[in-house]
């Protein structure tokens, strides 16, 4: 969760959502259009963050630049709110990965 807040360009905000993933038990290599569909069918109302993955489309695919720092409130605004839950289940994932 912390890669959106150093976010300084696309790479970060793609490994925040590598975490996240990661934290969900979601596979690893997901598209960012099939990652933002868990997203929204798990957490509703996440508006602000399909646009910040739309930004983060046209600056990864067809080469435009956003500011990171215009980018960063699209993708806090909505993760963080989850980020207790997110953290116990990465705590969770790696006291499982310990213990066998």
């Amino acid at each position: 969760m912390q890669s959106f807040r150093l976010a300084d360009g696309p790479a970060g905000f793609r490994e925040g959502i590598a975490e996240i993933a990661r934290a969900e038990h979601w596979p690893h290599n997901l598209t960012l259009n099939a990652w933002l569909e868990r997203w929204s069918a798990r957490y509703p109302q996440a508006a602000s963050l399909a646009s910040g993955v739309a930004k983060l489309q046209q600056n990864v695919y067809a080469g435009t630049e956003t500011s990171p720092d215009e980018m960063r409130p699209l993708f806090t605004a909505v993760c963080y709110r989850q980020e207790p839950w997110l953290l116990a289940t990465e705590r969770e994932t790696r006291a499982n990965r310990i213990r066998y």
